[in-house]
């Protein structure tokens, strides 16, 4: 992601740990990631169609610097309702929500 410098928090150092070596703050992936409630729609039927990612509707990238040199950066995404389609036991369809409406 361009100009991703300004969203770092600087490093985590962990000189015990065997297994860290760097910290972020803020990963921009999540964003329209898998629906993080597809156990809902499974747990509901004996079939579930969940889809693989949410749906971004929108989403914003301000960087810049101010004139003593500080760096800002605003970023803003909404993702939308993600809905499942569900088999039920009696063969009857319904829809299961697997991810709400986010910013």
């Amino acid at each position: 992601m361009s100009g991703s410098g300004v969203f770092n928090f600087g490093n985590f150092r962990c000189n015990f740990c065997s297994n860290v070596s760097s910290l972020d703050a803020f990963y921009s992936r999540r964003i329209g990631r898998s629906p993080s409630g597809a156990d809902l729609a499974y747990a509901k039927g004996e079939f579930a169609d969940v889809p693989q990612a949410t749906s971004v509707l929108g989403a914003a990238k301000v960087t810049g610097r101010t004139s003593s040199g500080y760096s800002v950066g605003l970023l803003n995404a909404v993702t939308g309702k993600t809905t499942a389609d569900v088999q039920l036991l009696d063969g009857t369809r319904t829809t299961q929500e697997v991810e709400p409406l986010a910013n």
